[in-house]
């Protein structure tokens, strides 16, 4: 009888030694799994980078090429292709960041155009940002029971800070100039808007604009929400 429980002992010893080792083989055997997707993941990640990395650099190519081929040389002291590469770099950096190219043709000079480009780009700005806001929050308002004259009074307040701030979140990249066949300079503006601080900008100047025309009883959440989404330029 004595012999037999020490077997039994020694069995069921055994067996917890076997379910052990079994249970550190799966064990090292999913760590080894989870390091090698570890590993490919960073392969992947690496291999993407590579390639946008490579994108990038031909279409700087191509676009330095095609700006050259059309005869506009650099305002400023870099080179177009130098000029091309920090303004991609740039957008890359923000993530959201959107461009703008704005073409003067036959200024009297550099500087006139300059500035006329960005009172274009800015005007363009205000009113691609009233356009695509008014049509997003006009129809979460009036779904709230907003009478259209409290909307179109909110809408016309909003316009009026976005133009006033658009300064803000807009950024001169870099100018090329060529001479004009009439006289003067063809001048080309490209900008950068940082689509991040535009969103915050739109949703301050909501909240400026719904305080101003005394706008209650409506749920800001959801038009808040609707201000915030990116808007393609």
């Amino acid at each position: 009888m004595r012999k037999k429980i020490i077997y039994i002992v020694v069995a069921i010893f055994l067996a917890g030694m076997v379910s052990e080792s079994l249970y550190g083989q799966s064990a090292r055997r999913q760590q080894r799994d989870l390091d090698r997707m570890d590993r490919q993941a960073e392969l992947d990640e690496r291999r993407a980078e590579i390639e946008a990395r490579q994108a990038r650099t031909n279409a700087n190519r191509i676009r330095t090429e095609q700006l050259e081929s059309e005869g506009w040389r650099m305002e400023g002291h870099r080179t177009i292709r130098v000029a091309v590469e920090d303004h991609a770099n740039a957008m890359s950096e923000l993530g959201l960041g959107q461009e703008s190219i704005q073409t003067v043709p036959s200024a009297r000079s550099i500087n006139l155009g300059r500035q006329t480009a960005l009172a274009n780009v800015q005007v363009f700005y205000a009113t691609r940002v009233g356009s695509e806001v008014q049509g997003r929050i006009g129809a979460v308002m009036r779904y709230q029971g907003v009478p259209q004259e409290d909307i179109d009074r909110t809408m016309s307040q909003f316009a009026t800070r976005v133009q006033a701030d658009v300064s803000g979140v807009l950024t001169e990249s870099f100018t090329i100039v060529r001479d004009s066949r009439g006289g003067g300079f063809d001048v080309r503006v490209f900008f950068i808007i940082d689509e991040g601080r535009a969103a915050v900008s739109r949703r301050r100047a909501l909240e400026e604009s719904i305080r101003e025309t005394i706008l209650v009883g409506i749920e800001l959440d959801e038009i808040f929400r609707a201000v915030e989404q990116p808007i393609t330029f």
